[in-house]
This record gives structure tokens, C-alpha cells and sequence, in this order.
């Protein structure tokens, strides 16, 4: 098999589609970081900030934010070795993935139907759609990009080991090698994503389209990826139950996860076709209006309806495998077993919108092939008119990602109710010290959402600013009783203890103080913050020795930190341990900060004492 008859009209197609695709996302390469998940990805994440062999065993040993993705992460640690806060260097790593992904879509759908007109409109679909744009633009999306790449990698190194015959831009290599080939990939796309786990599935699907008749044969080649992915399915709903994403009690719920899950498919396919009102985040389905409203209502029928149409598509054995891959890829964000929050998001129609993207390019490709000299022109303005429409609705969408405000701005113009876009507005406010914008968006979210824990947190750390303690301790207390009843990550509780913590301390409450530092840090032993403010109490009670061990697991966990260098310095020095006082203040310098005042004074004293 050859994925070219003509290297002129590959090499034309390639640059075409990576051409228009590069085009409509390159705004994103001058968008900055934003405060969904990019801040505990990337911004505030001490796990990236040093590129070692422990650092690489942490991340493969541990969850992180309710997630199993070593991979991902890895790429982050990598690119914080190269750009550290340069938004600039991660967005390009986003985009050059997602540009490998169109030519992979190409590839993979020229090797499955033999047809140019059919790749380009599927790879173009893929490059330039606005549901993509999530997947793309958004930094923290990366395990997206990265486990598609592996994903459809791994699915055509299957294609090729099922052919014999191998010929074109790949050199001969034996199957059962192809086999290995496309196993590993696998691996790495389940170590980048877990929603890779339906890639078994999809290799059914393949193996149907190319005619290869049902046995045993071919579930024993599928038996040890889906092995993977049995493993990579409990490692993944561990990982959300140690963070309490999981609960048992909805998983039960089977009437109501049914709905939310034909809901879920319906509003994707609507999307598909009108991207219209897209959001980083939609109302829950209850609490959406109008058409959304009505398709949640009318689950059960809907449901019959989709049965009838998938039995009836199933003679046109193309469409009936555009919607079937459309469907097992897209069914682990469903939510038949709730995990997380998010039903729907654009990002989940990465993959999955690639199966009707084939439906059209096939319904399209037939009509085209008639001969109508009516037809083709009509055809051709057609598909102009909604790769122009799609192309400019997504570079527009690109400038949504700029920042933080332009991104929440963007949500509530939509969706006015979102409570979560208030609380992620208010942070970004209160970021720019635009304190009273804070307040004013944190208590809309209270409004919104009554339970929101996040929002009385931020409004406790606004008053903290303000130095209004006794406010800040009400709001603190209020989220910690919220997150204690709601069973919350415990990531996002340590971070109250540690505020809450900073007020008692300000108050002079310091046993109280360590006690919430102590939570904080057995909550979240990463926690850099609850550690550095710990040993500061320790300090001010005199107590140096374990200030500096406290210090020394800051700096273990981010060696850059200068703060941690510095007060480590003043206590090695109080505590008559010169040596290793003048080796921090080396470290300090060495990092390029040497006119701290304080310092200064200490270099003096130590050099009187060596003289």
C-alpha cells in the first residue's frame, strides 16, 4: 500500500493544509498564560522546575491534579529547562503538535480510503475547526496535542501491520515490527492522556473498514493493548478518586448519567456543524436554555431516535464507521461513570470529530465524483465557504486565549451564570490588584453557586491583602467548612489551611499557625508555600533548626526559589554555621540577586569573623 500515487500532489496537499492551519492559529503564539489550569500546570507547578532523574521518577510515581499523565508533564519540565516563564515557547510546542496531527489525519485517512479529496477535507476540518481551538491554544490542554500525536501514530503503524505490503514514504520494515511499533505508541499516548484507552476499539473499527473478517485472530492481536488499557482505566480512576473527583454514589446513578450522556453527544454534534457560543466552559445541561434545554428533557427519545439512524446508516459501511469512531472515542467523557466536572468541552471533539469529518468528506467525495457540471462548481464554493467560515471563526477565537480577563469576558458575554467564571475573572482582577472587581466578581459567584469553597478562599485572601483579618478568618473558615463537606481535592484544601495559617501567624496565633501549616503540608506534600511559611514562624519563635529544615524542602522543591536562600542564609548564620551561610549567599549571587541589604550585612560579619 502507498499513502501517495503522486509526491507533486502529496507534497501540494501538505503544504496547503499546514499552510491554512499555521495561518488561522497563529495568534495564539502571542497569547500569555491563563488562570485555567495553566497556573497549576505550568506557572505554579514545583514538580517542572527542575529537569532531574528524580523529578522524572516523581512524575511517573505520582498523580498529579487528579490525573495520570507523565508524559504531559514531562514535556512541561522540559520546556521550563528551556523558556522557564515564556509563554511564547509552549504555545509553539502546541501548535507545531497539532500541525503533526493534521498530516497524521491525512495520513491515516489516505491509507483507509485512497482518496486525496478525502484526506484534505478531513485533515483540513481537523487543522481549522473551532471546537479545536481549545485543544490548541490552551497551554494546560498540552496532554491533548500530545496523546492525539501517539494516538494516531499508533493507529496507522496498525494499518500497516495488517497490509502486507508496505510500500511509499515509510521504508519496509516487517509486520510484526509494525505491531511493536504501534503497541508503543500506545503506551505513550495512554502515559500522555487516558482518554487514548479506546484505541482497541478503534483498531476494530479499522480492521472492519479494511474488510478483515471477525475471529479469534484478531482479538488476540487486540488482548495485550487492551490489557493497557484496562490498567491505564483503574490507574486513571484512582487517580481521581485520591483527589476526590470520583464518587461512587453518582456512578450509580444510571438514569441520570444516560441523559447527561445523549445530552453530551447531541450538543457535539450540533456543535460540529454551528460553532456557534463556544466556551472553555458551559452552564451544566439543567441550567442551559432554549434548544440544550429541551435535548436534555428529551433524552430518552432521542436515544431511540440515534439507535434507528445508526441501524439504518449501517448498509453505508463508510458513514456507519465515521459515527461509530465518533462515538467510542468521544464515550470515556460522557460521563456513564462520572469523573470530573466538564460535559461538555470543546476539547473532548479533538479525535472524535475526525469520524464526522469522514462522514462529510465521503458524502462529498461521492457527490463530487458524479459527472455533474453543475455539481462540482456548486461543491467547490461550498467547501470554500466553510473552510473560510471555520478558518476565521477560529483565528478569531485564538484572541479569546490571550489572557485571563479576555478569556472569562468571553464565557460570561454567553453565559452569564457561570459561576466559575466569575470566581477565575475575580482571580485575575485581584492579580492586576483590582481589588474591588475581585470582591465584586467572588461574591457574583457566591451568588451563582452557594457552595463555591473557591470564592470564599479568594475573598479571604483579598481581605488578607487589605489587612482585614477578621474578615479574611470568616471567609477562610467558610471554605474550609465547604471543602470538608464536599470531599474536595486536597490540593485545593491545603491551600486554605496555608492562607488561613498566614492570618494566625499575623495575629500572633502561632501554635494555631503551624498546626494549619502542618494540614497543608499533609494534604499536599509538594507544597512549597505551607513549608516556607512554616519555617518563617519557626523563625520568629526562634526556633532555627527547624526553620532550616523546612527551608531546605522548599528549596528541594524548587531549587530556584531566592526568598528560601535567603532566610536559610540568616539562619545558618544565627545559629553560627558560617560555611553554609556564605555557601547560600554564593547560591544567591550565583543566581544573579546580590543587593539584598540583609545579605550584604552578613557578607560584612563574615568576613570580619574569617579575618
Amino acid at each position: 500500500m502507498s499513502i501517495i500515487k503522486n509526491n507533486r500532489k502529496f507534497l501540494l496537499s501538505l503544504f496547503i493544509i499546514s499552510g491554512i492551519t499555521f495561518t488561522v492559529f497563529s495568534p495564539s503564539l502571542n497569547n500569555g498564560f491563563v488562570n485555567w489550569d495553566d497556573n497549576i500546570y505550568v506557572t505554579e507547578n514545583p514538580i517542572i522546575r527542575n529537569l532531574s532523574i528524580q523529578t522524572i521518577r516523581t512524575i511517573f510515581t505520582n498523580f498529579y491534579s487528579a490525573n495520570y499523565h507523565p508524559l504531559t508533564l514531562l514535556s512541561y519540565t522540559i520546556e521550563y529547562s528551556i523558556f522557564k516563564l515564556d509563554p511564547r515557547g509552549y504555545h509553539r510546542t502546541n501548535l507545531i503538535l497539532h500541525l503533526l496531527n493534521t498530516f497524521l489525519v491525512y495520513w491515516m485517512i489516505y491509507l483507509i480510503s485512497n482518496s486525496n479529496i478525502c484526506s484534505m477535507i478531513v485533515a483540513l476540518l481537523f487543522g481549522i475547526h473551532p471546537l479545536h481551538v481549545e485543544s490548541v491554544v490552551w497551554i494546560a490542554e498540552r496532554k491533548d496535542v500530545l496523546y492525539s500525536f501517539f494516538f494516531l501514530g499508533s493507529i496507522i503503524s496498525y494499518i500497516y501491520f495488517i497490509n502486507s505490503k508496505t510500500k511509499g514514504i515509510v521504508p519496509k520494515i516487517s509486520v510484526t515490527n509494525f505491531y511493536i511499533i504501534s503497541f508503543i505508541l500506545f503506551l505513550l499516548s495512554l502515559l500522555s492522556k487516558p482518554m487514548a484507552i479506546t484505541l482497541p476499539l478503534v483498531l476494530f473499527l479499522i480492521d472492519y473498514l479494511m474488510d478483515r473478517k471477525f475471529g479469534l485472530r484478531l482479538i488476540l492481536e487486540k488482548i495485550p493493548l487492551i490489557l493497557l488499557s484496562v490498567i491505564f482505566g483503574i490507574i486513571s480512576i484512582y487517580a481521581q478518586k485520591s483527589f476526590h473527583a470520583f464518587k461512587l454514589e453518582y456512578s450509580l446513578k444510571i438514569l441520570d448519567n444516560l441523559f447527561n450522556a445523549i445530552y453530551g453527544i447531541v450538543f457535539y454534534l450540533i456543535k460540529i456543524i454551528v460553532p456557534d457560543k463556544l466556551s472553555c466552559i458551559y452552564p451544566a445541561p439543567a441550567k442551559m436554555h432554549g434548544l440544550y434545554s429541551y435535548i436534555f428533557k428529551s433524552a430518552p427519545f432521542i436515544l431511540i431516535i440515534l439507535i434507528l439512524i445508526i441501524m439504518w446508516l449501517s448498509k453505508y459501511k463508510k458513514i456507519f464507521w465515521g459515527i461509530i469512531f465518533f462515538i467510542v472515542t468521544v464515550l470515556p467523557v460522557l460521563q456513564l461513570i462520572p469523573i470530573g466536572q466538564a460535559v461538555p468541552a470543546d476539547r473532548y471533539m479533538y479525535i472524535p470529530a475526525i469520524g464526522l469529518f469522514y462522514i462529510f468528506a465521503n458524502i462529498f467525495n461521492i457527490i463530487y465524483q458524479k459527472r455533474n457540471k453543475h455539481i462540482k462548481p456548486i461543491l467547490i464554493i461550498l467547501i470554500f465557504l466553510i473552510i473560510s467560515t471555520f478558518s476565521y471563526l477560529s483565528f478569531k477565537r485564538c484572541y479569546v486565549w490571550k489572557d485571563s480577563i479576555t478569556l472569562w469576558n468571553d464565557v460570561l458575554s454567553k453565559y452569564p451564570n457561570v459561576s466559575t467564571a466569575y470566581l477565575n475573572r475575580g482571580l485575575a482582577y485581584g492579580d492586576n490588584g483590582d481589588y474591588d472587581k475581585a470582591v465584586e466578581d467572588y461574591k457574583k459567584a457566591i451568588i451563582y453557586d452557594a457552595m463555591s469553597a473557591d470564592a470564599y478562599n479568594n475573598l479571604g485572601n483579598i481581605y488578607f491583602f487589605r489587612n482585614e483579618l477578621d474578615l479574611a478568618l470568616i471567609n477562610y473558615n467558610k471554605a474550609i467548612d465547604i471543602f470538608l463537606k464536599t470531599g474536595v481535592p486536597n490540593i485545593e484544601l491545603a491551600k486554605v489551611y496555608n492562607n488561613r495559617g498566614n492570618i494566625y501567624a499575623r495575629k500572633n496565633l502561632f501554635d494555631n499557625s503551624i498546626a494549619d501549616f502542618n494540614h497543608a503540608i499533609e494534604l499536599n506534600q509538594y507544597y512549597s508555600d505551607a513549608y516556607f511559611n512554616r519555617a518563617n514562624v519557626y523563625y520568629k519563635l526562634k526556633k532555627f533548626y527547624n526553620a532550616i529544615s523546612d527551608y531546605n524542602q522548599v528549596i528541594k522543591i524548587n531549587p530556584y526559589d531566592i526568598k528560601a536562600y535567603k532566610n536559610r542564609a540568616i539562619c545558618y548564620f544565627l545559629t553560627e554555621d558560617y560555611e553554609k551561610a556564605y555557601e547560600d549567599i554564593c547560591k544567591i549571587q550565583n543566581l544573579g540577586y546580590s543587593s539584598d541589604p540583609i545579605l550584604t550585612d552578613i557578607i560584612t560579619k563574615l568576613k570580619r569573623i574569617k579575618k
